[in-house]
């Protein structure tokens, strides 16, 4: 479950013209079931002059934009600031990275920040601790908080454009049978299959990925 704690802010902002939080204001508690985590990435840096700087690309880790669902960080939404916080992890883990936004003009922007994620053993509470439970579920008894990455799909276009050239692949893995045959991943695009080097992955500029929940 997702608890959202909206703060209406009355429209009152600080000097540097953010959204400020007024104690004094009543704080909505809300648990919502969820589909996907939706990732907020940082605005990319100005664009540099020079050769060097122009080739420059903006990076995050995985945990960075996961803290998002700290319970402590604030979010300006609607006139609103809402902190989000996770109470249980669910089998599947969907993360979706939001690359495209709208500028005050109106005009479509894709924001090129590489995440850095490891493929294996993504310790969720590591990041994003859970709330506590008085009751827990029975269903979370035992339950690992350990993650491995099934499926990662990608954007692609020309640099310092949103549509571009554009294409979209998928990079999947599959499962080593026996154990010590290795594992192997492929980047499919359309009809297209490729076997992919699996330090390679976290190069592409990931939209939406899927992690499974270790077994315990």
């Amino acid at each position: 479950m997702l608890k959202a704690q909206p703060t209406t802010s009355n429209g009152q902002t600080d000097e540097h013209g953010r959204i400020r939080f007024d104690p004094n204001l009543n704080v909505d508690k809300r648990d919502s079931p969820f589909f996907l985590l939706a990732m907020d990435l940082p605005p990319p840096p100005p664009v540099l002059g020079g050769e060097e700087g122009g080739n420059l690309v903006p990076q995050v880790t995985i945990g960075q934009v996961l803290s998002k669902y700290d319970g402590q960080s604030f979010h300006t939404s609607n006139a609103k600031l809402t902190r989000y916080a996770l109470r249980r992890l669910p089998p599947y883990l969907i993360i979706h990275f939001r690359r495209f936004t709208k500028n005050s003009l109106g005009q479509e922007e894709r924001n090129p920040t590489l995440v850095n994620f490891p493929i294996k053993n993504l310790d969720i509470a590591k990041h994003v601790p859970l709330l506590n439970t008085p009751q827990p579920h029975p269903q979370d008894v035992n339950l690992s908080q350990v993650y491995d990455l099934v499926a990662n799909v990608v954007y692609d276009a020309v640099p310092g454009t949103v549509r571009q050239g554009a294409s979209w692949k998928c990079h999947v893995h599959t499962n080593a049978q026996p154990a010590n045959d290795g594992e192997k991943w492929f980047a499919i695009q359309d009809l297209l299959v490729e076997q992919l080097n699996r330090q390679m992955i976290f190069l592409a500029e990931s939209y939406l990925q899927i992690w499974a929940m270790r077994s315990s």
